[in-house]
This record gives C-alpha cells, sequence and structure tokens, in this order.
C-alpha cells in the first residue's frame, strides 16, 4: 500500500506519493493560483494525487490514505479548513472533497506547521 503527502500552500500545491517505509516514489506540483474559487485548488489536488499514481504505475485504490498539510486552522476532527488567511478557505470541507473526487477512503489534514513539526 502507498500514502500521498500535499503540502498546500498559497504559491503551490505539492503532493508526493511513499511506499509503506516512507521512500518518495514519485512527486509533482502546480501553482496554487490561491485566487481561485476553493473547489477548482480541491480538483488541482485531486489530478495532482492521480498524476503520482499514474506516474508510479499504481492504482488509487492502492493509496491506504491521504495527507494534507494546509495553512490555517485545520479541523483534524472534522477535516474542515476553519480559516486560512492565504487561501480561500472558510469553513471548507477541503477532506470530504478531495475524497469525492479520488475515491481515497482515508484523508486527514493538519496545519502545515504542525505538520512540518
Amino acid at each position: 500500500m502507498y500514502r500521498i503527502g500535499i503540502d498546500l500552500g498559497g504559491t503551490n500545491i505539492a503532493v508526493g506519493l511513499v511506499d509503506r517505509e516512507y521512500k518518495i516514489i514519485t512527486k509533482s506540483n502546480v501553482p496554487t493560483h490561491a485566487e481561485r474559487a476553493p473547489e477548482l485548488i480541491v480538483d488541482d489536488m485531486a489530478l495532482l494525487c492521480r498524476k503520482v499514481c499514474a506516474d508510479a504505475g499504481i492504482l488509487m485504490s492502492e493509496v491506504e490514505m491521504i495527507g494534507i498539510a494546509t495553512p490555517g486552522i485545520a479541523n483534524h476532527d472534522t477535516g474542515v479548513v476553519e480559516y486560512a488567511n492565504n487561501l480561500p478557505f472558510r469553513k471548507f470541507p477541503i477532506a470530504t472533497l478531495l475524497q469525492e473526487r479520488t475515491g481515497a477512503k482515508n484523508i486527514l489534514i493538519e496545519n502545515d506547521a504542525n505538520a512540518a513539526a
């Protein structure tokens, strides 16, 4: 099984695919274009998730978990970004929307500074 990590920032969205030993298999990124609707940002996150899987020759169904490091106040219990200063997220259900777009069953979110620590 594999895991995907997403670093969501005001400038770039970076996505990496790791194996069970946390070895980076592949990664990709795109500009965030933070001025857009938040749903379009999640569309790009989902696109990158599918891209890293395709680049590694695996199916999304082989990904057991996706973790999102997001700026702002992240409620890891609900998967909602309550507020982000540099993104248009206000009580935004990022985990649910990414789950709908990828089919991933396990999506966790955390504030990016906490995730980095």
